[in-house]
């Protein structure tokens, strides 16, 4: 499980530093369809992860506070972005996921 998560979080970070150097209209078209297989890498993934490390009671609970936190997560970026502008953070973003990738390790 972690070596899929871990190849997503790549194509993430690979996917938002493509947004931060593209200087193309046609870079969008290229860049989203490689930014869904991150999800497809990721989603459920993510979801079995966390539901493997919690008691089976409260599982729904677990995966519904691991999105409410990831939401708030994209929301603190969104202002972000509109302070630093979208080239700073896609290269942010994308710095940040590359450093999550190589130092990751899931629940010891």
């Amino acid at each position: 499980m972690k070596t899929i998560v871990v190849a997503g979080w790549i194509v993430y970070a690979g996917v938002y530093f493509g947004f931060a150097a593209a200087r193309t209209s046609i870079a969008p078209w290229i860049l989203l369809p490689i930014y869904g297989l991150y999800q497809a890498l990721t989603e459920g993934v993510t979801k079995a992860l966390v539901s493997d490390v919690v008691p089976k009671d409260q599982r729904a609970g677990a995966i519904g506070l691991f999105y409410t936190v990831a939401g708030l997560g994209q929301f603190a970026a969104s202002l972000i972005g509109d302070f630093c502008g979208p080239d700073s953070c896609s290269v942010c973003t994308s710095h940040l996921s590359s450093a999550r990738s190589a130092h990751w390790q899931p629940f010891r």
